[in-house]
């Protein structure tokens, strides 16, 4: 039994948070929260476009904050009908268009999307509901938000992170001070034209 399928087998629905940092632990720079041009360099390589379809393949849940879901609703369903499209940008935007779309804010009363709704729960209970339901992994995609709630509660199973060759500088940080302590096994690596590399690491678990 592989390492992957081992997660699977010992926690049901695998949760993945997949993100971008800087080598300085940067989801964003100093400009504020829509600071992310150093990402685009290393997102559109061949491998980064790689690791996403193969993070995203086996997941049939997404989760996003606001932020991203209002942002990836105007930018990927176009891509999903554009035959000039990389397949692969093509492949997971067919993907986002259809799959179960669970947004997290405080402030959106609908969410016109298909496929989407509005949390009821804060991250951890929604995940803890979507493990008992039937299904394949369930992804955050880049809401880094979501991602602190499920790694304060322990929630989270697998994390995908493109280390991106840049020192930012300022910014927000992924990982602050008051998370649990957590021990994770690298489970693959790759990397970019670009420089970056893309890691996986599953949370090792000694009780479930």
């Amino acid at each position: 039994m592989t390492n992957e399928d081992t997660a699977q087998a010992t926690n049901g629905r695998r949760v993945v948070g997949n993100i971008s940092l800087s080598l300085d632990g940067r989801i964003s720079g100093r400009g504020g929260e829509f600071d992310m041009g150093w990402i685009v360099p290393h997102a559109v390589t061949d491998a980064a476009r790689d690791h996403m379809v193969r993070v995203t393949g086996p997941a049939t849940t997404a989760l996003l904050g606001r932020k991203n879901y209002q942002g990836f609703g105007g930018f990927w369903p176009a891509v999903a009908k554009d035959e000039n499209a990389d397949p692969r940008d093509r492949a997971f935007a067919q993907w986002l268009d259809t799959v179960e779309k669970v947004v997290f804010s405080r402030t959106l009363t609908d969410a016109p999307w298909q496929n989407s709704r509005i949390a009821e729960a804060g991250p951890a209970d929604e995940v803890r509901k979507l493990r008992e339901q039937p299904g394949g992994d369930i992804v955050v995609l880049a809401s880094s938000s979501v991602i602190q709630a499920l790694l304060a509660a322990d929630e989270l199973d697998r994390l995908s992170v493109t280390l991106c060759p840049e020192v930012v500088g300022g910014g927000r940080r992924l990982l602050d001070d008051g998370l649990p302590a957590t021990s994770w096994s690298l489970t693959d690596l790759s990397t970019t034209e670009s420089g970056a590399i893309c890691l996986l690491y599953d949370r090792i678990r000694g009780d479930r």
